[in-house]
């Protein structure tokens, strides 16, 4: 948590709204997901029990317009869905969001690869999908998988997957699922194509080309930190929090150009570096705010 100072002050110039939900309530809206879960061979063999909810949870982007029809929020033309241990080293989330409006993509995930051109061994998720038939009519070279932890989708995107997937039932990898309903299925009352995008380049798929890709990647959970899972320092499933600070520093200093990180679990000093930015001086009562670190961080103006 943040030092209570701070907090004090964040709060006196955000208001944070929370939209808060469960499996329970998603499953309500869409009811046949439950069934999804008993039908699905790949579902009940996950041998990962967090991973199960990469199954459906991404259902839960069309809970929001479903809740809140009448919000303005309910026509944004796309959605974002970013994990807390997501960092982006080259200024505020709002900087990344303006760069990667440069592209007109209805899915954009940090970076695609085929089942053709996929490593050894195999990733297991391609056999388990296969055994499910949802990779059915698609060749191996039009089947892409891609990490999720960050990831834009179009209002059109999002209406397809409820319409095809979400009410129906289906189910699916996400990390694949996702790639593979935009190769599908076409959007929009236009019929068009539904267009991908990676943040980090990858071959086929146009990219918004972003440095530093060896940062974002997928880090398994070691048993040190398993058997003390509060001590983020500890664990190598986590970038150091100092080495993303000085990346990050010299991302802002190079006007804006920084790259994606994940996983940054341990947020240290970063929490350390915005308490001692935060600068209390007797009538003063202007603050401008700087989003260099992921969060708003006070500096007292003369």
């Amino acid at each position: 948590p943040a030092p209570n100072r701070t907090a004090s002050v964040l709060r006196q110039f955000f208001v944070l709204r929370v939209f808060q939900w469960t499996k329970r309530q998603l499953f309500s809206v869409f009811p046949r997901l439950l069934a999804g879960e008993r039908s699905s061979w790949a579902y009940q063999q996950e041998p990962v029990f967090y991973e199960k909810t990469y199954y459906w949870m991404h259902a839960s982007m069309a809970l929001w317009n479903l809740t809140h029809r009448e919000t303005p929020d309910a026509y944004a033309a796309y959605w974002w869905r970013i994990e807390p241990d997501v960092m982006y080293a080259g200024g505020s989330f709002a900087h990344l969001l303006q760069f990667a409006g440069a592209l007109d993509a209805d899915l954009m995930l940090p970076r695609f690869t085929t089942q053709l051109l996929d490593g050894r061994p195999p990733w297991p998720h391609w056999e388990l999908a296969e055994r499910d038939g949802i990779f059915k009519g698609v060749s191996p070279s039009r089947r892409f998988k891609s990490l999720v932890s960050i990831g834009r989708y179009s209002r059109n995107f999002v209406q397809m997957m409820t319409r095809r997937y979400w009410r129906l039932g289906i189910i699916g990898y996400e990390e694949l699922m996702l790639p593979l309903a935009c190769v599908k299925y076409r959007l929009g009352v236009e019929q068009r194509q539904c267009k991908m995008a990676s943040f980090f380049r990858g071959k086929g798929i146009t990219s918004l080309n972003m440095p530093a890709a060896d940062r974002f990647t997928y880090r398994p959970i070691d048993s040190t930190w398993m058997s003390n899972p509060t001590d983020l320092r500890r664990s190598n499933a986590s970038w150091p929090c100092k080495e993303f600070l000085q990346a990050s520093l010299a991302g802002v200093a190079n006007q804006g150009l920084g790259g994606l990180w994940h996983p940054v679990k341990e947020r240290h000093c970063l929490v350390d570096r915005s308490e001692g930015l935060v600068h209390a001086q007797q009538g003063t009562k202007a603050i401008k705010f700087k989003s260099s670190l992921d969060s708003a961080v006070g500096e007292t103006l003369e």
